[in-house]
């Protein structure tokens, strides 16, 4: 702090097109890193405030508003790591969770698909009473027809 001088310390968070490697497919729009960058700034530079939740936060909420973000990662600036290094993966596109991209559960082995994956629209999985993904149908079949005398 500057001497005479009012400022805030802050802990910045990062967009992921500003951290190194970028923004990737996963990374949902409203996802921000918590960063180990700390900074004195002037209280007048600050445009407004956030509220930045877990990951799952952010998915149980009813409305998401202009104010609202969520963060999965925390970024080391000096060393470019990410942490957790690894986060589970989804679909057929072996990708991590993103909460923009609608997923439907298959009811038979509970995997989670993205409908696109499958050349399917949400529209379509939407008015579906059961969603089994194809690789539990092919199973289902291939069962039934070694079981056919």
């Amino acid at each position: 702090m500057r001497k005479n001088k009012v400022e805030v310390m802050v802990q910045w968070y990062y967009r992921p097109e500003d951290a190194i490697g970028g923004r990737k497919g996963f990374h949902g729009e409203r996802e921000l890193f918590l960063s180990d960058h700390k900074d004195w700034v002037a209280p007048d530079s600050i445009n407004d405030k956030c509220q930045v939740h877990t990951l799952k936060q952010y998915q149980s909420l009813h409305v998401v508003s202009d104010v609202d973000y969520f963060c999965r990662f925390s970024y080391n600036v000096k060393k470019a790591e990410y942490r957790p290094a690894r986060v589970p993966v989804y679909c057929v596109c072996e990708m991590p969770y993103n909460p923009d991209r609608f997923m439907v559960e298959c009811e038979a082995c509970t995997d989670w698909i993205h409908p696109e994956c499958l050349r399917m629209t949400k529209a379509e999985v939407e008015v579906m009473t059961h969603f089994v993904c194809p690789d539990c149908t092919k199973r289902h079949q291939s069962e039934g027809k070694r079981g056919t005398p």
